[in-house]
């Protein structure tokens, strides 16, 4: 069953990606309005939110010292004080990041429009081998 659907949904984009690309491209318009300002959200909590993840970071550590087989949450912990500290000691800091990032990073509409043909392709062939699949499960 979730073999069928998921092939049922790729064959439907892939044929959508390839068959209809001013649509696409619409779409695409329609959903890059931009509906908040997270920085504008943040700006008035940035102590309390830069606080609320150093303390939650100290309380990892803190689970990590006595439970040495949390080991997986190191990362976590890491990147709560990191964060924590930014937003106390440098709060433009995600400001600066977001400028950076919109300079760097590339579009994925740009990607997928300029090879929609190609990702149609790869979506019908992913589409084909889920409902040979399902036809291969279902046949015992």
């Amino acid at each position: 069953m979730y073999l069928t659907v998921s092939g049922l949904i790729c064959l439907l984009f892939g044929l959508f990606i390839i068959f209809t690309p001013g649509l696409l491209h619409r779409l695409s318009q329609a959903g890059n309005t931009i509906v908040l300002y997270l920085d504008d959200r943040l700006s008035q909590a940035k102590i309390w939110v830069g606080l609320l993840l150093v303390f939650i970071g100290v309380w990892l550590i803190y689970l990590v010292s006595f439970y040495p087989e949390l080991w997986y949450i190191t990362p976590v912990w890491l990147l709560c004080l990191l964060t924590g500290f930014f937003y106390l000691f440098l709060p433009n800091w995600l400001f600066w990041l977001s400028n950076l990032f919109d300079k760097l990073v590339f579009s994925a509409d740009e990607l997928i429009m300029g090879s929609r043909k190609v990702f149609g392709v790869i979506l019908l062939v992913v589409s084909i081998y889920l409902f040979f699949s399902a036809y291969l499960i279902n046949r015992r």
